[in-house]
């Protein structure tokens, strides 16, 4: 991730995190809910405000959020108490952490398109590496589009994203087109894959 994206969430955290926890997101949190049923522990990478990982803790899930903002991380924590312990900060690809046991499932909301291709291969190997055979996962990313604030943006179209994901082990089951939650303008990808 781009020095410059990580500093924008560490300096806008207060703000993004009311803004992230405030959106109705039922429609794609019944989305992983229902792909990575099924699953028990699962892992979310990029957990940001602690909104979804809270969702999926609630749900019955036993779920662990990654992510490299320190300060997105510390008020997730302070909004949502009960992830005391299930929030590891890791800035990804070369922290990603070592995990004693293997997870059923993974959701990453909002996050690879923040990283340039060599990371997306490293980040999706590691996701890759800390699953069982068969494994669901929901990743979200936008489309295309120009940088509008100091966050990067990866140029990927979804054709990008299917090679990408292809090329790394995981089966396509599904893709859903979704206009974004905060600007109707912008499209949405859900792929819903299976690690082989």
């Amino acid at each position: 991730m781009a020095n410059r994206t990580l500093k924008y969430y560490n300096d806008n955290a207060i703000e993004l995190s009311k803004k992230y926890n405030s959106i109705t997101f039922d429609n794609i949190q019944e989305i992983i809910f229902n792909y990575l049923d099924g699953a028990k522990k699962v892992l979310e990478v990029g957990c940001g405000s602690g909104r979804d990982a809270n969702y999926m803790l609630n749900n019955g899930f036993d779920v662990i959020g990654i992510d490299g903002s320190i300060e997105m991380l510390n008020n997730a924590r302070v909004n949502y108490p009960n992830l005391k312990g299930r929030l590891v900060k890791a800035i990804l690809p070369n922290e990603f952490p070592a995990f004693e046991y293997k997870f059923d499932g993974a959701y990453s909301i909002a996050t690879l398109m923040h990283f340039d291709k060599v990371d997306i291969d490293k980040i999706l190997k590691k996701i890759h590496s800390v699953l069982k055979q068969d494994s669901p996962v929901y990743i979200s990313i936008s489309e295309r589009r120009n940088n509008v604030d100091e966050r990067y943006f990866i140029d990927f179209t979804k054709s990008d994203w299917v090679e990408a994901f292809q090329q790394n082990d995981f089966a396509i089951n599904k893709i859903i087109e979704t206009q974004g939650a905060t600007n109707k303008e912008i499209v949405w990808y859900s792929f819903l894959l299976k690690t082989k």
